[in-house]
């Protein structure tokens, strides 16, 4: 099985910063999907995460399309759910199932799953739900009601369960920068 992890663009709309300064702030990696990554490496699925901030716009769309995967999971943020919703688009039409999760999601649940080319929404910590998630898509039975943190649609109406958080921290494998492309990522307080 195929799972795409994907980090939107982020394009600033109204900043007053000069661009140099914009820059100069730095690029941080996604932990929260190279979190969701190395859990689901660590219960057997491959992953591969695509990061807009440090890849261009154009190659992430080109890569979806590409990937074939069989699960796309797409994070959005509000100032960013535009970008991620075309995301969502393109990795349904390459036929894969999708699946958006991040603050946006889990502030606007229902809004988001409105869009008939979301499959499944992911309400607060996504580890385990992306995992629930990657055994449904394999034809596990799983009563979907009972997967905390899982938005999903079940004739014609939204379901959004529970939000998920983990409290155990210590069961989560550290996050897959193995995956990344961490010679990309920068901040204004450290070079890398």
């Amino acid at each position: 099985m195929k799972i795409l992890l994907v980090n939107p663009p982020a394009h600033n709309i109204s900043t007053r910063l000069p661009e140099s300064l914009n820059r100069a702030e730095g690029t941080y990696p996604p932990l929260g999907i190279a979190y969701i990554a190395s859990f689901l490496e660590k219960n057997g699925y491959r992953a591969r995460i695509l990061d807009a901030a440090v890849v261009p716009e154009e190659r992430v769309q080109d890569e979806i399309a590409r990937e074939k995967a069989d699960v796309v999971g797409v994070a959005a943020m509000t100032p960013t759910v535009r970008n991620a919703l075309q995301m969502a688009e393109k990795a349904k039409e390459s036929g894969a199932e999708v699946v958006i999760g991040g603050p946006h999601l889990s502030a606007y649940p229902k809004e988001t799953m409105s869009f008939d080319f979301v499959d499944y929404g992911v309400v607060g910590e996504g580890e385990h739900a992306m995992l629930s998630i990657a055994k449904l898509v394999e034809g596990e039975r799983i009563n979907k009601a009972e997967v905390r943190g899982l938005a999903y649609r079940e004739n014609g109406r939204i379901h959004i369960n529970e939000a998920d958080v983990v409290e155990a921290l210590d069961e989560l494998p550290f996050p897959a920068r193995h995956l990344l492309e961490n010679e990309k990522y920068s901040s204004v307080i450290g070079l890398h």
